[in-house]
């Protein structure tokens, strides 16, 4: 990840101080989002950037400017993934050793995106049972890595094995496929992706962390 803007150095700052996912990691949760076939709100997956489980207890701000800074952040990052989809190109952001551009880690990234699917289990049968065998296959291909990378195992079998080099360049024309699909569909309303634009978030209004609580009884406090 040497090749980083300023923007998303800084983000990937501000992800390892909130002890919430890694940069590869939410780059692949926003692409799905992105493509799903369903449109997902941020309400719903500004949350699973910071979710550590049932055992933590969200993310810790210094303060409204801190929160703010990264939500305009994941915004920028969010809205540049979908400008670069309409121009016909997407690079993933892997994780790797910065001396070795062979060796890339692209399983964080496909533990973002099964994020993202697990918004809308039931909406992706749309792509994989679909008559278009570029979009079934590409559905096939995002979901069998993410399942891989969820086990956390070497890929023992053999039909499987030629992913693990693959998949690198797999994903990218993947979720090209997938950005087609969704530009196509006619059926929802909101088949387009929409750039999105963060507001400052109201004492009064739910805390993004997904606490529940209101910002003011939650991150606002801090």
């Amino acid at each position: 990840m040497s090749n980083l803007s300023p923007k998303l150095r800084r983000l990937d700052e501000k992800l390892g101080k909130l002890d919430a996912l890694l940069l590869s990691e939410l780059d692949g949760l926003l692409a799905g989002v992105i493509v799903s076939p369903d449109f997902i709100p941020p309400s719903e997956w500004l949350p699973c950037i910071w979710d550590g489980g049932p055992h933590t207890s969200g993310p810790v701000f210094k303060n409204d400017a801190d929160i703010q800074e990264t939500i305009n952040l994941v915004m920028y990052h969010y809205n540049q993934i979908i400008a670069d989809l309409e121009k016909g190109r997407y690079v993933p952001i892997f994780d790797g050793f910065e001396d070795d551009d062979d060796f890339i880690m692209w399983e964080r990234w496909a533990c973002g995106f099964m994020t993202a699917i697990r918004l809308r289990p039931k909406s992706w049968q749309t792509y994989v049972h679909s008559r278009d065998e570029d979009i079934s296959t590409a559905a096939a291909i995002l979901m069998t890595l993410g399942n891989i990378a969820d086990e956390g195992d070497n890929i023992e079998n053999p039909a499987l094995a030629h992913l693990d080099d693959e998949a690198p360049d797999l994903i990218p024309s993947a979720v090209l496929a997938l950005h087609g699909a969704r530009m196509k569909s006619q059926e929802n309303p909101f088949a387009k992706p929409q750039q999105a634009h963060a507001s400052k978030v109201g004492r009064n209004e739910p805390c993004p962390c997904g606490s529940g609580k209101k910002y003011k009884k939650c991150c606002g406090l801090n």
